[in-house]
Formats: C-alpha cells, sequence, structure tokens
C-alpha cells in the first residue's frame, strides 16, 4: 500500500471515530431530550392555598369608654338610620310589623334598670327603638340582620351595666349615652364588616392570581416540552443521516476492497501464464 493510500486510510478512520462520537452525542441529546420533555409536559397546576378566615373582631367595651365623649348637636344615628329607612319601613306586610320585639325589649329593659341607677327619668318608646332596629338592621345597602340586633343588644346592656359609665352620667347628665353607644356600635360594626369583606376579597385576588400565575408556569412548561421534542426529532434525525452515511461508506470500502482483491487475481494469472 502507498503512502498516499495510507493517508487517506487514516483521515478516513479518523473521520468515522468523529462521525460515530457526533453520532453518540445525538442519540443521548435525543434520550434526554424525550426524558425532559416528558417531565415538563406532565407538570400539573398547583392549587392554590385555600382562602383564610377574616381575623376575628369584636366591639370591645373598654373601647368605646377610651373615646367616650358626649352627643354632638344634630340627628343621633338612630334618628339617621330612621329617617333614611322610613318609606322602605312604610311599605313593609304586617309581617315584619313586630320584627325584632323581643331585642327592643330587652334593650329597653336594660336601659330602664341603667336609668334608675343614675337617678333619670327618660322614657323610651319600644315600639320606636322596636322599629329602629328594624330599619337599621334590615337596610339592603347594609345587611345588618338579626347578628348585628343580638350584638347591639348585648354591647349595649354591658354599657348601661359599667360602673364607669353609670358614675359619668351621673356626674354629666347631659351625655346621651343610648345614642353615644349605638352610634359606637353601628360604626363598628360596619367598619368590621367592611374590613372583613376587604380581608375576602384580597383572599380571592390572591388565589385568582396565583391561579394564572399556575396557568402560565404550565402553559410555559408545554412550550419547553415542545422545543425539547423539536430537538429530540432534529438529534435522532442527525443520528440517523450519519447512520446512513456509515452503512454506504462501508458498502463503498468493501466494493473497494473487492475490486482489490480481484485486480490481484487477474495480476497473479497474467504472471503465472507469462512464465
Amino acid at each position: 500500500m502507498s503512502t498516499k493510500q495510507s493517508t487517506e486510510v487514516l483521515f478516513l478512520n479518523i473521520f468515522k471515530f468523529v462521525v460515530l462520537a457526533i453520532m453518540g452525542l445525538a442519540l443521548i441529546v435525543t434520550v434526554g431530550a424525550l426524558i425532559f420533555a416528558g417531565i415538563e409536559y406532565s407538570k400539573k397546576a398547583v392549587e392554590p392555598a385555600p382562602a383564610k378566615t377574616a381575623p376575628a373582631e369584636t366591639i370591645d367595651l373598654q373601647d368605646f369608654l377610651k373615646q367616650l365623649q358626649p352627643t354632638k348637636p344634630g340627628q343621633t344615628p338612630m334618628q339617621d338610620e330612621a329617617s333614611e329607612k322610613r318609606q322602605e319601613e312604610s311599605s313593609q306586610g304586617k309581617a315584619d310589623e313586630k320584627k325584632y320585639l323581643n331585642d327592643a325589649k330587652k334593650l329597653n329593659e336594660c336601659y330602664k334598670e341603667f336609668e334608675n341607677k343614675v337617678e333619670q327619668n327618660v322614657v323610651i318608646e319600644e315600639e320606636n327603638l322596636r322599629r329602629w332596629l328594624q330599619s337599621t338592621a334590615d337596610n339592603k345597602k347594609y345587611e345588618r340582620g338579626q347578628p348585628w340586633v343580638t350584638d347591639m343588644v348585648r354591647f349595649n346592656c354591658a354599657v348601661f351595666a359599667n360602673q364607669q359609665v353609670i358614675d359619668l352620667v351621673k356626674t354629666r347628665p347631659e351625655v346621651k349615652i343610648l345614642s353615644e353607644s349605638t352610634g359606637y356600635h353601628l360604626e363598628r360594626w360596619d367598619e368590621i364588616k367592611n374590613n372583613v369583606k376587604e380581608f375576602n376579597r384580597g383572599e380571592q385576588e390572591r388565589i385568582t392570581e396565583e391561579r394564572n400565575a399556575e396557568e402560565a408556569r404550565i402553559l410555559a412548561a408545554k412550550a419547553q416540552a415542545v422545543l425539547l421534542l423539536i430537538a429530540a426529532g432534529s438529534a435522532f434525525g442527525i443520528f440517523m443521516v450519519l447512520a446512513l452515511y456509515l452503512i454506504f461508506s462501508a458498502i463503498e470500502s468493501n466494493l473497494r476492497r473487492i475490486s482489490e482483491s480481484l485486480s490481484d487475481v487477474k495480476r497473479s494469472k497474467l504472471e503465472t501464464s507469462e512464465v
């Protein structure tokens, strides 16, 4: 074999080694891309944490006592709510005429005991008190309902039984404690309910945002899986092209060897015949 042929064979072997290395790398990329594509495509959205319960708040008697001030001139909270509801109340059916009657009686009893302790005699019409409870509790704008009535009666009875309040009204009879306490309770009740609504709204917004983020993450994962599948297909295509090249190269080498063998046989026959 000549030096030129030896050089050609050497470079062909080196080229085949490089091709085999590329084929191996392409096969590894194909398998790895398929595995990671399966992982990415199988990802599921994680459900957000359930909505939390709003922190419990109660209307505290001590907070009321700290800010207790005489009622300012003008409409009391009771008068204001009643006037706001008057037209609607006039259209109520007879079935609602005595609504919250027991609550009005209980509140009136607490107030009468308070009046006896402070030695005052302010007459409160029970029916007027009941009507105010109904108009304020059933106001469609606020939807306070029976829970507010029950808590309002509880709070006011606690106020009327408090010795600090009794001493205050004894020394300052101009303080209209019923208007003060009902107004304070009404304001705090609405504030607490608004806080609860805001908290719940925030929780719903959080859940919506987390779900949207999860959906975006899953879409991105599926898009990544598609790209990995494309990469796997491309790598496998390269592998197959190089494999075909090696097959045809091997066929070409075998044909060349056969041709060389036939040439050697012919040369041998010619040399034999000459002898």
